[in-house]
């Protein structure tokens, strides 16, 4: 069995070994979520990684708090980063009061995920899920973006790593079993294509 500790060494590896500087416009989630909230809504990321996105809702005037389990990734994100941004370095299970002080401060916040599901084990989802049901205020948004099953036999430009391919209807499900109602939800190719590269993924954008 995968150990949690064997992923964040991994990903401290990659992000240590990253020389290149981020790219400077958006994922395409990114770009698709800007659109579906209010303006200026408060945002938290879980796993930012290289800070991308982060910077991108900072742009657009978002109040954004930036969360990752590698050290290395919060230190390149802090190096590239025009200080719009909050990055802190924490785990699902160490998140939990960092989060609640930022909702604390805001009427409803939006939870942003790209690519973070699919690189923790089950397990730690269900801890997430249940912070998030535990903490979110009534009105809050929910947006995640991860690889389905269908992407197990697709070609990956980032090599051999950990990655964990959800069910998607059944995530649908867990999501509204967990408290929050399903607003949209699509999964497919095109969603997210990196040069020869297009993953088959899921999206959800949920209520509180």
């Amino acid at each position: 069995m995968i150990q949690k500790e064997d992923i964040r060494h991994y990903w401290d590896e990659f992000y240590a070994n990253s020389v290149k500087r981020p790219p400077t416009y958006p994922s395409q989630f990114a770009a698709f979520v800007a659109g579906e909230i209010p303006e200026k809504s408060p945002i938290v990321e879980y796993g930012c990684g290289s800070g991308r996105d982060t910077e991108f809702f900072a742009s657009l005037g978002h109040e954004i708090l930036a969360l990752d389990g590698s050290a290395s990734a919060i230190e390149r994100c802090l190096k590239y980063s025009d200080g719009r941004a909050t990055y802190l370095h924490t785990d699902v299970a160490n998140s939990k009061m960092l989060l609640k002080d930022f909702i604390s401060r805001h009427e409803s916040v939006v939870l942003y995920a790209r690519f973070f599901l699919h690189a923790i084990p089950e397990e730690e989802e269900d801890g997430f899920l249940k912070i998030l049901s535990e903490l979110l205020k009534p009105s809050s948004l929910v947006a995640f973006e991860y690889r389905t099953r269908e992407d197990v036999e697709s070609e990956k430009s980032f090599g051999d790593h950990f990655r964990r391919f959800l069910d998607h209807s059944a995530f649908c499900n867990k999501m509204a079993a967990s408290g929050f109602e399903v607003l949209y939800q699509i999964k497919g190719r095109g969603l997210a294509k990196y040069k020869t590269e297009d993953a088959e993924v899921g999206r959800i954008v949920c209520r509180k």
